[in-house]
């Protein structure tokens, strides 16, 4: 029980330590580090920004948040801050050349060619066949001048077509030259290694958790452009701020409304496959079938349409709400614990959940490669991981809690109680969800990250490595009698 959530009926705090607070400072970090890849994936540059710099405010000095960051600056043509993480990074890790590359193009965008060419040298003087080195470099050497090196760094580079341009533009022939030994990199880029324990950067995790597309800087092939000088770019413009309630007033009629329109199958949205349609038939088209009472209706694998009233309200996820149909109010949910608010947003600072209430119609859709998924409550209790919950019926109840994980790790999960519908939010595609049934018989083991929540009275606990198969780390037991909800994809 020591490893688990506690017993029914509540879900209580556990006595605050020194512990638990560095426990929880930690679990925000990683929160709020993993959320800006998210949304810098998304291209919401802003959101990201917001997201990582709330990281740091956690750990200031971590590598992979810092890095993250200076890829949002440089998306914002903040190019003076990027430059500034770039180069204490570089500074930490004179071995990495992909910091020493990113730093270059902040250089060439803010036209200091010469500090540019350095960082290039000591790139392909470590590794000469560094192509997208040789390429930036090919760049540098134009700029400053230096236009048999420029050619010779082109063609070493692959970059025959550039070589080309140049020569053409400037009568400079295109039989390389033996370019001058490159200048010795500077000190730590070559030699021995570093005292034992000091600190070697690593390429931050949450870049192949997001897929690697928002990586621009680094990107898999060579973009000139983004090296192409640009004028010093002032502070974005500042974020509008939500606020705790928000009233919508209808201003087009419902869909429902319109004439002569037949609602399309909910599981099957369709547009025309010929070419897109005027204004007025796009509205048309994109006619969603809203039930007339409370309710959700599931729409395609990926979106919802959720009606409320004053008297059936629903806590939906802020980011996940595209539209409304009608009047309806918006206000920021807490987390409880035995029944008193504690402060914090449910959901969290980035993408709480909110309750939506009033006579409306809710267009719900989950973030991008993401599916919904819905069940029905009834009276028996689930315990949902709050990462996935996209939304509630409010005629339930809600209690915040943690489920120990192993490994000092815990996830935040939200117990919910009641008659009414849950409404998931999953990574992969349909039917990604799978329903475990356990028995006083038959225990059931499932991997941590796998886990959604259960249905029931089970009791996790977990495993460890001398109980688990091969010693494994990670694993939970269910015990009791319920379901357990598992992520199969």
């Amino acid at each position: 029980m020591a490893d688990s959530l506690v017993p029914e009926p509540r879900l209580t705090a556990q006595p605050p330590s020194a512990e638990s607070g560095r426990e929880v400072a930690d679990e925000d970090f990683l929160f709020h580090l993993y959320r800006g890849s998210e949304l810098l994936q998304d291209d919401r540059v802003h959101e990201a920004k917001e997201s990582l710099e709330r990281a740091l405010t956690y750990q200031p000095r971590d590598a992979k948040g810092q890095d993250l960051l200076a890829v949002v600056y440089f998306r914002l043509g903040l190019y003076a801050r990027a430059t500034q993480i770039y180069e204490t990074l570089r500074n930490q890790n004179p071995r990495e050349p992909s910091l020493r590359l990113n730093l270059a193009l902040c250089y060439l965008k803010t036209q200091q060619a010469g500090r540019a060419r350095d960082e290039l040298e000591a790139i392909v003087k470590a590794q000469p066949e560094h192509k997208r080195a040789w390429g930036y470099l090919g760049l540098a050497y134009e700029r400053t001048g230096d236009v048999p090196r420029a050619l010779e760094a082109f063609e070493h580079g692959g970059h025959s077509h550039m070589a080309r341009r140049l020569a053409q533009r400037g009568g400079g022939s295109l039989r390389p030259s033996q370019l001058p030994p490159p200048p010795a990199a500077p000190p730590g880029l070559s030699g021995p290694p570093g005292p034992p324990g000091a600190h070697a950067y690593e390429p931050p995790e949450v870049r192949p958790a997001a897929g690697g597309a928002f990586q621009e800087l680094d990107a898999g092939e060579l973009s000139f452009a983004l090296a192409a000088p640009a004028a010093h770019r002032s502070e974005p413009p500042p974020p509008v701020k939500p606020v705790a309630e928000v009233r919508i007033r209808p201003t087009v009629p419902a869909p429902e409304t319109l004439p002569g329109v037949a609602p399309p199958d909910p599981r099957r949205p369709t547009m025309p496959p010929h070419a897109a349609p005027k204004a007025s038939e796009a509205l048309v088209a994109a006619a969603l079938p809203f039930p007339d009472a409370p309710g959700v209706v599931l729409h395609g694998d990926a979106g919802a349409l959720v009606t409320t009233t004053d008297e059936r309200p629903f806590a939906l996820r802020l980011e996940s709400i595209r539209a409304f149909v009608g009047a309806a109010t918006q206000i920021v949910l807490e987390r409880r614990t035995r029944e008193k608010a504690t402060g914090e947003p449910l959901g969290g600072v980035v993408a709480p959940l909110v309750k939506v209430a009033g006579a409306a119609s809710v267009v719900v859709r989950a973030r991008a490669k993401n599916v919904v998924v819905a069940f029905g409550l009834e009276e028996a209790p689930a315990y949902v991981r709050e990462e996935h919950l996209l939304g509630f019926d409010l005629a339930l109840t809600y209690e915040s809690g943690k489920l120990s994980a192993g490994d000092a790790e815990a996830v935040r999960v939200v117990q919910l109680r009641g008659v009414g519908v849950v409404l998931l939010e999953l990574g992969g595609g349909s039917g990604s969800i799978g329903a475990i049934p356990v028995s006083p018989a038959r225990a059931v083991t499932v991997r941590r990250d796998a886990i959604v929540g259960w249905l029931g009275r089970l009791v996790p606990r977990v495993l460890p490595a001398s109980e688990a198969p091969a010693g494994q780390r990670g694993l939970l037991s269910f015990a009791g009698e319920g379901t357990v909800l598992v992520a199969l994809m």
